[in-house]
């Protein structure tokens, strides 16, 4: 009699699940961004094609108080805007079960037309540790003279010239000397060692890359590599001198015993930003741009992201959408 489940629609109710539809029951033991993603985004695609049923995430969290793995497909619902679906008819239902809830489980297991038990079914597939980029990327400034202008009104940490504000890394800056530069609806957070984030109409609930915060660190979600030598050079680190002026931004510096610049400006009626790369060397040289999207205001990283690229002779154009998101 162990296989035997007894219910009937009042234990669904029970638990706050309508029953209206078909159910499909998802069973996690653990967070698990990555199978949580695929099942949300099914049920949009789904809903959306007027394929109605009921998906039920029952999570068996060993931490009651903090619930990680409740609060990860509450942040992934959240990044592909379907939170008002969330413990609706013929929506999604998150349920936290234990040991004293068998029978209701046994139960659904029987009238589920698809119930998955992710550590069984599919198993944790981990994905091996890629050998992280980051590490091998040198952010050491390289031997660069800047040549001060004699009309330059110098200040701590750099000078004013012609409009403009130059920032000398010659300096030992305690904080860094931050730009914003912005269109109508299109932005970017910059400052003299880093990229730091790209944003779309708001600063905050829009961003296309993450913003850390933290000043004493550099900020990785946006980085330009040039890749010469069989090195890796993240050039906005590297650089010895940053101009600031009109809306552009010119990071100068020296890299393989060669110069470059890396000049980076927003179109002003557009949703473009541009980066144009120079190498003075003449040895085989590669520039890279590394982004780390978040595509919200969260640091999750869970969404449907389409990346187009586009290759022109000398130039590469890189479109990032939300698929599953209205905003942007």
């Amino acid at each position: 009699m162990e296989s035997f489940a007894c219910g009937t629609i009042n234990t669904l109710w029970k638990q706050g699940i309508s029953g209206d539809y078909p159910l499909v029951t998802v069973f996690l033991s653990d967070k698990n961004e990555r199978v949580v993603l695929r099942f949300l985004s099914a049920f949009l695609v789904l809903t959306e094609s007027y394929i109605r049923f009921e998906m039920v995430f029952l999570i068996a969290d060993e931490d009651k108080y903090n619930r990680p793995a409740e609060r990860s497909i509450r942040n992934i619902c959240e990044q592909l805007g379907i939170n008002a679906f969330l413990n609706k008819n013929g929506g999604i239902f998150i349920r936290n079960v234990d040991n004293s809830d068998k029978d209701f489980i046994r139960f659904l297991k029987l009238c589920s037309a698809l119930y998955v038990d992710v550590l069984n079914d599919i198993g944790t597939r981990s994905v091996k540790t890629p050998v992280q980029f980051a590490e091998q990327i040198r952010t050491a400034i390289g031997d660069y003279k800047a040549v001060i202008p004699e009309d330059a009104f110098c200040v701590y940490g750099g000078y004013f010239h012609g409009g403009g504000f130059t920032v000398d890394k010659s300096f030992p800056l305690k904080m860094p000397y931050s730009y914003v530069i912005a269109g109508r609806c299109f932005g970017s957070v910059i400052s003299d060692s880093s990229l730091c984030y790209t944003f779309a109409d708001n600063s905050r609930e829009k961003r296309i890359t993450p913003f850390e915060g933290d000043p004493y660190s550099l900020s990785d979600g946006e980085r330009m590599i040039l890749q010469v030598g069989g090195n890796n050079y993240d050039l906005c680190a590297a650089s010895a001198e940053v101009v600031y002026m009109n809306g552009v931004a010119v990071y100068k510096g020296s890299v393989y015993k060669s110069g470059y610049t890396l000049t980076v400006f927003i179109c002003e009626n557009m949703p473009l930003k541009f980066y144009k790369v120079k190498y003075e060397g003449s040895e085989k040289s590669r520039a890279a741009l590394v982004t780390r999207p978040v595509m919200g205001a969260s640091f999750t990283g869970a969404f449907c992201l389409q990346v187009k690229k586009h290759v022109t002779p000398g130039a590469t154009c890189l479109l990032f959408k939300n698929e599953t998101s209205a905003d942007f």
